[in-house]
């Protein structure tokens, strides 16, 4: 089953699915699945009574020369409850929790495929976001959040929203990121306020240069956008991130000068000398659905020679940073975008060649797809070229709700640069999606929320050392990843971490030394310190979250300052091999080709043999012999971290802690 911003053309890739939902797919996902099980799990029974359904194009059945589909709009994103998402116990791209908080744009972005295709715009209530990111945070642990939108900044009570969003990030101490703010929505006492929590990124769309504006409709006054970066940098921040396009229609690369000279100013005016910005550079391709579908779309001579003027001006300068999207993949996107059904072959025949998990430039080769288009006698250059506005086009069968007069009007006036302004300020523009009952615009209720915050226990910082067991999955989590868990899990029993100071605080969490991946343990140790006594309440929500593999076996408070790998550096180690060897008074050690000699009784004691293996003490010191290389010279070198046990820990003022001998 497909779904999302590819279902508005699936021409090219009808091939591969059962079936498409095209539109919003909250409400359907529960009417499939009733389908499905009525079917008896009935291929042909489902696809029959799925193809029924408004909004659901089954390529198997329906004819897409005589047959529409009609998007499927949810009408208030309120009444739909966003749930609790899963939380990795790896790190993510996107580690933070999110919540969309409103649904299209009326800005009305000529190039923009979501402006247009998701019409029209839904807010959801204020009260809502604010009782979901709440209820979010609350379980799932998470350190970040963020508002999700195609522009977060342009939600109708976003004062209000930051507002809340702020109190709650001061109460869960956890920090806000917006990732997609309009410009002129960076002002001071906003930036003033996100420094107060963790910093996060400031991301910033113009799309492309000043003399461009109009044509695309985005307007953006250079001065405000000039004013509000200066903001942000003054405020602390150390990268703003500019995305912006080429290879617009008519667009004039002379302006790029104008640009850099632009970038500069804003730098030199900014009081922050760490400053810098990021310029990331797609390629512009027309989308379906927008009024610039039917442009031609630049040649891959012509991106690269463009390519390389924005190389030439900023690959030298230390202060901006110069991204560009690669210009052969582009040019594919551009073939799948306005593609046909004829792709479908072309592109199984480029995967049957190798062309797998393209998306990443490493693995993307374009002569793999050049070679499935030559196969076939197909021209990819045909799919770059500008359409006639009244001929067919593949994706004419699906209906998104916009009249072909509003898309035609709309490319008039990007060739004439005229904006056509925002429904909520100048009135219905007529693009034909409303009914104006059901299927109409929704702004946020204003709604008063109880901000009130408990009352907080006086500051009365505590130390703890939690001794705990890591077997089964867990031995797979690398030293960071185990970092990130446990602070999830400290979150979510409701135990006040306390933080460092500064711009990017930290919680004060430390495990020690770090272990390989594959080791077995009794013995790991956290060092812990809390703003307030840790209760047995917390302590019993603790143990209760803790996934498989981990278990808590001490939990002991502690005076010392000292960092954990002072603490916790003598182990005791069991490995499963044969002791063969000696090991005399000294070990040599091979690392990055040089050898290195260690003399044993500095680090080793009780070295024990056993029925089916080794034991031995060693003290972990910087630089000096680890457990591995020592069990490599005892059991002769067939050793891997997966025959070691990590079964004791000595602490000088408590003793030891772990396996016992008769476990």
């Amino acid at each position: 089953i497909g779904g999302g911003a590819l279902c508005f053309n699936p021409e090219p890739i009808k091939d591969f699915f059962d079936l498409f939902v095209v539109g919003d797919g909250e409400d359907i996902v529960n009417e499939l699945s009733e389908i499905l099980i009525a079917s008896d799990y009935n291929r042909e029974r489902f696809l029959l009574s799925a193809s029924k359904i408004k909004g659901v194009y089954v390529p198997s059945i329906h004819n897409s020369e005589k047959d529409t589909i009609k998007k499927i709009i949810v009408s208030d994103l309120s009444e739909k409850d966003t749930g609790t998402p899963l939380v990795p116990l790896i790190e993510t791209t996107f580690n933070r929790l999110s919540i969309e908080i409103a649904r299209g744009c009326l800005r009305g972005c000529r190039f923009c495929s979501a402006g247009f295709t998701q019409r029209p715009y839904r807010e959801r209530n204020l009260k809502d976001i604010y009782e979901q990111f709440y209820k979010g945070l609350s379980e799932t642990g998470f350190e970040e959040f963020s508002p999700s939108a195609l522009s977060s900044s342009d939600f109708s009570c976003f004062s209000e929203l930051f507002h809340c969003l702020y109190h709650l990030s001061l109460k869960k101490r956890a920090s806000i990121s917006f990732p997609s703010l309009r410009v002129g929505s960076i002002k001071k006492e906003l930036a003033e306020k996100i420094k107060e929590v963790r910093k996060t990124g400031f991301t910033v769309a113009p799309e492309s240069f000043a003399s461009m504006q109009k044509k695309i409709n985005k307007n953006i006054d250079f001065d405000k956008l000039g004013e509000d970066i200066i903001n942000a940098l003054n405020e602390g921040w150390l990268n703003i991130k500019l995305y912006l396009m080429i290879g617009f229609p008519d667009e004039n690369l002379d302006d790029i000068h104008d640009f850099k000279r632009f970038l500069k100013e804003i730098l030199y005016r900014a009081n922050n000398r760490k400053a810098n910005i990021t310029l990331s550079f797609s390629n512009f391709i027309p989308k379906p659905h927008t009024p610039l579908q039917w442009e031609r779309m630049n040649s891959l001579e012509e991106l690269i020679e463009k390519q390389k003027v924005l190389k030439d001006l900023f690959f030298k300068d230390k202060k901006i940073y110069l991204k560009l999207h690669n210009p052969y993949m582009s040019i594919i996107e551009g073939v799948i975008s306005r593609g046909d059904e004829r792709l479908n072959r072309a592109i199984y025949s480029a995967y049957k060649k190798g062309a797998i998990l393209d998306a990443w430039n490493e693995h993307f080769n374009f002569s793999l797809w050049l070679n499935a288009f030559n196969d076939l006698d197909l021209d990819y250059e045909e799919y770059l070229k500008a359409k006639n506005i009244n001929e067919r086009l593949p994706w004419s069968f699906i209906n998104t709700g916009l009249t072909h007069e509003f898309l035609i009007s709309e490319r008039e006036k990007f060739k004439r640069g005229e904006i056509t302004p925002d429904c909520r300020e100048a009135g219905c523009q007529q693009c034909g999606v409303c009914d104006f009952k059901d299927v109409k615009n929704r702004l946020s209720e204003r709604s008063e929320i109880n901000l009130a915050s408990p009352k907080t226990e006086s500051y009365n910082p505590r130390k703890y050392l939690i001794f705990y067991t890591k077997n089964k999955d867990m031995i797979f989590l690398s030293n960071l990843d185990m970092q990130r868990l446990w602070h999830h899990l400290l979150r979510l029993s409701g135990i006040n971490i306390s933080y460092t100071k500064g711009f990017n605080p930290q919680p004060k969490i430390d495990l020690g030394w770090a272990q390989p991946l594959g080791i077995s343990s009794y013995a790991e140790v956290l060092k812990l310190e809390t703003d307030s006594e840790l209760s047995r309440f917390s302590e019993d929500i603790l143990k209760k979250k803790l996934p498989e593999g981990l278990s808590i076996t001490h939990i002991i408070e502690t005076t010392d300052n000292r960092a954990l790998d002072n603490i916790a550096s003598r182990f005791r180690f069991f490995c499963h091999k044969p002791y063969l060897f000696d090991t005399g008074d000294e070990i040599v050690v091979k690392r990055n080709d040089k050898e290195k000699r260690f003399v044993v009784s500095q680090y080793i004691t009780d070295l024990t043999k056993q029925e089916d293996g080794f034991s031995f003490n060693i003290d972990i010191q910087p630089g000096g012999l680890k457990p591995i290389e020592f069990a490599k010279a005892v059991a002769g070198g067939e050793v891997t971290s997966f025959d070691l046990v990590k079964e004791q820990v000595y602490i000088k003022e408590i003793g030891w802690f772990g396996k016992r001998a008769d476990d």
